[in-house]
């Protein structure tokens, strides 16, 4: 899950992602967040600048971190 990149890119919002990753949740599908749209409308990449609740979503399809 995450936001567009690139220089035509659409904001994103982080409710969005949240919604996708609870509605993942529910259905037992793994969860793996790689961007969100930060300050500016730049791309945040590293989930140690994501808030805790989607920093926490980084599971691979094969359960390997």
């Amino acid at each position: 899950v995450g936001c567009e990149s690139g220089p035509r890119a659409r904001p994103g919002r982080e409710e969005w992602v949240r919604s996708i990753v609870e509605q993942c949740k529910a259905a037992g599908v793994r969860r793996f967040v790689k961007q969100l749209s930060g300050p500016g409308g730049r791309v945040v990449t590293d989930p140690d600048a994501f808030p805790s609740d989607l920093a926490a979503c980084r599971e691979t399809p094969w359960g390997a971190p």
